[in-house]
């Protein structure tokens, strides 16, 4: 799957993170119950200070736990979710876990179709296909696709476009021998009578 390199860079990563106090005591489900409130915070998730009550940023950015999700995946080599579970709950582990599990369904529900040749699709089961993966995924998500969206202009005029062109050339070779006529007929017109 990943390279040897990006592999001990991603457990190296991973390593560092779980070695730290805060991530520790978050990642480990037996944390004793002596343990204070502070260092069993969930360092994905910004949190309320007890002292102030002002709203603390999480310790780790979404760019650094999305880095942090990818590293745990890839150093769990080829395990369905790696090493996941040994982060701390946050958005970006539990997307990364939903986009595996889609992905195993996807695969799961695709290999007994490839075994066995499929006829081409009709216009129209491809439109249900497209919906029904847009009403799943998407811009579409959790919308009633009454209509797609429209599109740039570019891709609306497209068809449209290319039959005018087909239509246009179709009678070019016609349209290029009169031209070439017109033009033959008026050097004719302006040369002088007299050859001198």
């Amino acid at each position: 799957m990943a390279s040897p390199r990006v592999a001990h860079q991603s457990r190296a990563l991973l390593l560092r993170f779980l070695s730290r106090p805060t991530a520790a005591s978050s990642s480990s489900a037996s944390a004793s119950a002596s343990a204070s409130a502070e260092q069993s915070l969930n360092p994905f998730l910004p949190h309320k200070s007890a002292a102030s009550g002002r709203w603390t940023p999480p310790l780790y950015s979404a760019r650094r736990q999305a880095m942090l999700a990818r590293a745990a995946l890839i150093a769990g080599g080829g395990g369905a979710s790696g090493m996941l579970e040994s982060l701390p709950p946050s958005k970006k582990v539990q997307k990364l876990q939903e986009r595996l599990t889609a992905l195993s369904l996807d695969a799961d529900a695709a290999a007994p179709s490839s075994a066995a040749p499929s006829a081409p699709e009709s216009q129209a089961a491809i439109r249900a296909r497209a919906l029904a993966h847009a009403q799943a995924k998407g811009p579409y998500k959790g919308r009633p696709v009454k209509r797609l969206f429209k599109g740039k202009t570019d891709e609306r005029k497209r068809p449209m476009r290319a039959k005018e062109t087909q239509r246009k050339l179709e009678g070019m070779d016609k349209e290029i021998g009169e031209w070439r006529k017109s033009i033959k007929d008026a050097k004719k017109k302006t040369r002088p009578s007299l050859p001198f």
